[in-house]
């Protein structure tokens, strides 16, 4: 599943279902760690020809999110008896997937990835039908690379918490307790001032001038992967708030009214800064 475009960011749930019934945690993450083993191998393999300095960076953006993914999963596996915070397992997992894809956001900014991202420009230009390509066509490659660069953390923590979640409600669908669980998740109140000191750095440090590209593109990685995390705290509100009117609501159908809502324009801005705004303000608000 992984080969295929569409399998990208749900590879790991067959191994993530199968694996909740292997009692013995050791077992259950070797079979992760096989398949972690498996999934980069093949692409390692089949791919051999991109590691080069002329196509490095497609080499690791081919790489970075199914290698991110697949150590999300087994991690979660590995942590499946350390707590029932869905919210805290996935801090932890996504510690190691925000350091893997700030490196390749640090590769972005180095002088050796330029020959590789022009040929990538090149090779996409190449691709798209003769009428799109262009000065337009070029712009939305050059939007592309700056989008990939200040946000390679929050894709990589995005994906792979998808097949974390998916699996989840899968497993526990009408389980109550774990609902209880979902709907009272919150970040630790000590990440709040992490989350705004890095806000209030972003926004402050590129207007100084001097200060290298590398270290706003490092501060708004962390803090657009720290407020993904806040936006699932919100969604936890929001579905203990619509808990109270009505027992029908489930974890899954709050966040499928969420990811909807990002195909919709200006729709998607209100409803995730609604939610970031939301997990932040709960620190200091009784909101549940």
């Amino acid at each position: 599943m992984s080969r295929l475009s569409m399998g990208l960011f749900i590879f790991p749930i067959p191994v993530l279902l199968a694996v909740n019934g292997v009692k013995d945690t050791r077992k259950a993450v070797l079979v992760h760690l096989a398949s972690t083993v498996g999934v980069v191998g093949t692409y390692v393999v089949s791919n051999s020809v991109l590691f080069t300095q002329e196509y490095m960076t497609v080499a690791f953006l081919g790489l970075v999110f199914p290698l991110t993914i697949s150590l999300a999963a087994l991690i979660w596996t590995a942590l499946r008896d350390f707590s029932n915070s869905v919210l805290r397992k996935l801090v932890i997992c996504s510690i190691p997937s925000a350091l893997i894809a700030l490196c390749f956001a640090l590769w972005l900014c180095s002088n050796a990835s330029i020959e590789s991202v022009n040929n990538m420009k090149t090779a996409y230009s190449m691709i798209l039908p003769q009428e799109l390509v262009g000065e337009g066509s070029s712009a939305i490659m050059d939007l592309f690379f700056v989008i990939l660069k200040y946000a390679c953390v929050p894709f990589a923590i995005l994906l792979q918490a998808l097949p974390i979640l998916i699996s989840e409600f899968i497993i526990h669908r009408g389980d109550e307790e774990w609902n209880f669980e979902f709907a009272n998740m919150k970040m630790p109140y000590p990440f709040v001032w992490v989350f705004l000191a890095l806000l209030a750095l972003s926004v402050i440090v590129p207007r100084i001038n001097g200060i290298p590209e590398v270290v706003s593109v490092v501060l708004w990685n962390l803090t657009f992967g720290m407020a993904l995390h806040y936006i699932l705290d919100g969604i936890s509100v929001l579905f203990s708030v619509l808990r109270r009117k009505t027992l029908r609501i489930t974890p899954s159908t709050v966040v499928l009214w969420v990811a909807v809502s990002t195909i919709i324009p200006y729709l998607n801005m209100f409803v995730y800064g609604t939610l970031l705004i939301t997990g932040v303000f709960e620190n200091w608000i009784n909101l549940r």
